[in-house]
């Protein structure tokens, strides 16, 4: 009997599956011990790496006083301000500002970061 969860890409009537348990950096380990290289950063969306302790700190850290928020008008979340902060540092533009949209279709990166450029030129305008 297949289990409840419904695999993509696989027939319905499938019942055994490679069964991942662990990672560490680009290695992973599957149920019966063996290693194996993620080729595909787990389909593109881990090209940091399993297992860095560094960042699921930080996540947990963020996560236990606000996990997110949204930033449209009125409101904004120190996260926000402070990653807008350090991508204007890195702007090649002065006068730069951050702009975050996340996208919710599969088909595109889940995160876009726009650096706009106010004024005559920038995000209210429609010349290039």
């Amino acid at each position: 009997m297949p289990s409840a969860f419904l695999h993509p890409y696989a027939k319905p009537t499938r019942d055994q599956f490679i069964r991942i348990v662990r990672g560490e950096g680009a290695l992973l380990w599957d149920a019966d011990g063996n290693q194996l290289i993620d080729g595909m950063g787990s389909l593109w969306y881990c090209a940091v790496g399993h297992g860095r302790a560094e960042i699921a700190d930080a996540v947990f850290a963020q996560m236990k006083q606000l996990e997110a928020y949204s930033c449209f008008d009125p409101f904004t979340n120190d996260p926000a301000e402070a990653l807008a902060a350090e991508l204007h540092d890195i702007a090649p533009m002065e006068d730069s500002r951050v702009l975050g949209v996340v996208h919710d279709r599969a088909d595109e990166y889940p995160h876009h970061v726009t650096v706009a450029m106010p004024g005559d030129r920038g995000m209210n305008s429609a010349r290039p």
